[in-house]
């Protein structure tokens, strides 16, 4: 992975797979050949969110500490 922004708080880490659940909405702008509103596919995904704590300067040194889930569509 690229390096992250060294003045980053928290890492949230998205997964998907988990659940078949999915929502198809339309695009607030696009728009398909006939003219309707393009259709967007949302999929359940899993968002673990994770807080940074110590110095950034001593980024390798830095703590990460769970801070809670939620389930999201994306």
């Amino acid at each position: 992975w690229p390096d992250f922004d060294a003045q980053a708080q928290g890492i949230k880490v998205f997964i998907t797979g988990l659940s078949n659940e999915t929502a198809a909405i339309d695009h607030p702008i696009a728009k398909d050949k006939m003219g309707k509103p393009a259709k967007v596919f949302l999929r359940k995904t899993l968002e673990l969110s994770y807080k940074l704590r110590g110095d950034t300067a001593l980024r390798p040194d830095v703590k990460v500490s769970y801070k809670g889930k939620r389930w999201i569509m994306r």
